[in-house]
């Protein structure tokens, strides 16, 4: 009986060491590319508009957003500065980069980002004057309007800084 146990165990050959370091990187590799893989997809969706669930805003009275098939938003609210201030988040939820865009393509400031390709938009831009024409008009505004703005901003600003804690 002996035989068949010596025989068996001489055909159980050791692998060669390289074959060994081998099969570890090839762990190691396969690891890492689904580690990456992972952590790029999470990242993705972590700036992906939310439509399910709760957020909390800096609000006076619970509110319900509805988004329909179309992509629509629809907010309902008992009061103007939760209706304004869940606008604002839910706008900057969905075109951040947009607002931020037009924010300084207004400005004349869009070369700082995209580069010299926009350099004589920002010049007709500056030239044109709507940031200082929106500062010095901000001054007539009536207190209703001057609120509708600052709600909107509280909502926009509310996205910003749930945005930087994920």
């Amino acid at each position: 009986m002996s035989k068949p146990i010596e025989a068996m165990q001489q055909k159980k050959k050791k692998r060669p060491l390289w074959q060994k370091i081998t099969l570890i990187l090839f762990a190691i590799i396969a690891i890492g590319v689904v580690s990456g893989l992972i952590f790029i997809n999470s990242f993705i969706n972590k700036s992906l508009p939310q439509y399910e669930g709760e957020i909390a805003l800096p609000l006076t009275n619970e509110i319900t957003v509805i988004t329909d098939e179309k992509g629509v938003p629809h907010i309902k609210a008992d009061n103007l500065q939760d209706l304004y201030t869940a606008q604002g988040f839910v706008q900057a939820q969905e075109r951040m980069f947009q607002m931020e865009l037009s924010r300084r393509q207004a400005s004349g400031r869009l070369s700082e980002v995209i580069g010299e390709a926009t350099l004589n938009n920002d010049k007709y831009f500056r030239t044109l004057g709507l940031r200082r024409a929106a500062e010095k008009s901000y001054e007539i505004y009536d207190e209703d309007a001057k609120n509708v703005l600052q709600w909107f901003a509280d909502g926009v600003n509310a996205y910003i800084d749930m945005a930087k804690e994920n």
